[in-house]
């Protein structure tokens, strides 16, 4: 890959970066964000080749973030900076990162044929990506849902001895 900044792209890693703290960057017409492991951050040879570091600015308690939480953020900034810049890609290069894809997501021979029929005519992106609600269901672990059940049992069968308890007393105060 050429790091020169000039035929590749700009690298851009976070270690002892400047704070993208408004819109105001400009980026470069090809742009490479280095995100480093959580354990040890970006390498040195990454750090050698960067043409700047930057980072999200952070307040409170904490000074980093999940690595996919500080991804995911940072292309959102750069996106907010640089609107145009989504889905600028070329069109054989789009092609050729659907032909990729659409092989790695098929599953049999049948599914990768059918995928890659749709390469030239691929479906239309979804207008929002989160799941339906029907699909939206919280996942317990099985000893966690096993506990619940217990625990469950446990409260009828305690309710059950108290309107038993209390259908003895009222019986008694009856009587007497």
């Amino acid at each position: 890959m050429q790091m020169d900044g000039k035929s590749g792209p700009q690298i851009w890693p976070r270690r002892t970066a400047i704070l993208l703290d408004g819109t105001d960057v400009t980026l470069p017409p090809r742009l490479a964000v280095v995100m480093g492991r959580e354990a040890d951050g970006v390498s040195q040879e990454m750090l050698n080749a960067a043409h700047k570091r930057v980072c999200l600015p952070m307040y409170g308690f904490n000074d980093s973030l999940n690595l996919s939480v500080a991804t995911a953020m940072m292309l959102h900034h750069l996106f907010l900076c640089c609107p145009a810049a989504r889905g600028d890609l070329p069109p054989e290069r789009k092609r050729a990162l659907r032909v990729e894809w659409y092989s790695r997501l098929a599953r049999t021979d049948a599914q990768r044929t059918e995928f890659l029929s749709r390469v030239d005519n691929p479906p239309p992106p979804f207008s929002d990506v989160r799941r339906p609600d029907a699909h939206r269901t919280s996942w317990v672990p099985p000893k966690i849902a096993r506990k619940e059940q217990e625990q469950a049992a446990s409260l009828v069968e305690q309710r059950q001895a108290l309107r038993e308890e209390a259908a003895t007393g009222q019986q008694q105060q009856e009587e007497d």
